[in-house]
């Protein structure tokens, strides 16, 4: 796999370091990719297929997508609970994932909406703490979520 920088630049770019720019090389870097050019509508850091939900600065509702793939068992059920962070609504959709095969990949997402006490509570930068696991009666797959109102 190849890093963000790696596909960004290439041999030939230079990096600006102080008031100077340098060769990308200096940096250690070789052998980018040049024919890799950035999207024009990147994606959000929201939808970043991490387990983990980082949500800043939160005005309203946000939903999030997620893809996961089986590595258990060919035959799993998983079931999705919740522990919100307080003064925060999340809710997983679907709440159960039927996977028929290892390898097998299922998206879901995540809808978190501030509780309409808690915008004014909060400071600002002021994150609150909670989770969702997905668990089969045996795995338990904890992820962290992470919420900061505007």
């Amino acid at each position: 796999m190849k890093s963000a920088i790696q596909r960004i630049l290439s041999n030939s770019d230079r990096v600006i370091s102080g008031q100077q720019k340098q060769p990308i090389q200096d940096y250690g870097i070789k052998n980018a990719d040049s024919s890799f050019s950035c999207p024009e509508n990147p994606p959000r850091p929201v939808n970043l297929n991490y387990p983990s939900v980082a949500i800043p600065n939160l005005k309203g509702t946000v939903t999030v997508q997620r893809t996961v793939t089986n590595v258990g068992s060919s035959r799993s059920v998983y079931f999705a609970s919740v522990k919100p962070p307080a003064g925060f609504k999340v809710e997983i959709w679907p709440p159960i994932l039927f996977f028929h095969s290892v390898g097998q990949k299922k998206k879901f997402s995540i809808t978190v909406k501030a509780n309409s006490e808690m915008v004014g509570k909060m400071e600002m930068d002021e994150y609150a703490f909670g989770w969702y696991t997905w668990f089969d009666g045996i795995h338990n797959v904890r992820s962290p979520i992470a919420v900061s109102v505007a």
